[in-house]
């Protein structure tokens, strides 16, 4: 039987342990500018056409209110624009359990149990939505934009809210000496 070379020391113990917030956010600026090319520029340009969008405020919100069809349109846009994003957040994140920005920064989406669930994947992103989808919240909708990042930096568990819905954990992985 040949000798192995070299020394044979155990392997060396990872641990996985929440993610920096600092990490977190800049794989979010990542991914969101990835969107931004890919999801929201094809959109603009639509949007440029149903408003005057570089006429200012003023003459965007007069035809809004001069044509009654546009908010029913703005708003198929904007919920269309919104399921694109959030599938690549959770499609991403079930399939290889990270985004583009997540594996810049190496964190990772982990579940409580040890297979993630596509409906977990969902719900962490539906903070994606303008509206979010529960008849009886969509007034709570700007109040969920503030708790969702306001719980990761309160938190015992540095989770989001939507993650704790989600029983799901952005993590990192520490080396254990």
């Amino acid at each position: 039987m040949p000798r192995k070379k070299g020394l044979d020391l155990p392997g060396e113990r990872v641990v996985a342990g929440p993610a920096q917030v600092w990490k977190r956010l800049g794989a979010f600026l990542v991914d969101m500018l990835i969107l931004d090319f890919t999801v929201l520029l094809p959109f603009q340009k639509v949007l440029g056409k149903l408003l005057p969008v570089n006429d200012g405020f003023g003459k965007m919100f007069e035809s809004l209110l001069a044509n009654e069809g546009l908010a029913g349109k703005l708003m198929t846009l904007s919920v269309a624009m919104s399921i694109f994003m959030v599938l690549y957040f959770a499609i991403l994140e079930f399939k290889i359990r990270t985004t583009p920005g997540k594996y810049l920064f190496k964190i990772s989406v982990q579940g409580y149990d040890p297979e993630l669930k596509f409906w977990q994947a969902v719900v962490r992103s539906l903070f994606l939505v303008p509206l979010f989808p529960f008849f009886l919240l969509w007034l709570l909708d700007p109040l969920f934009w503030l708790l969702d990042p306001l719980f990761l930096i309160f938190s015992k568990s540095s989770q989001r809210l939507s993650e704790i819905f989600s029983k799901t954990r952005t993590v990192e992985l520490y080396r254990v000496n």
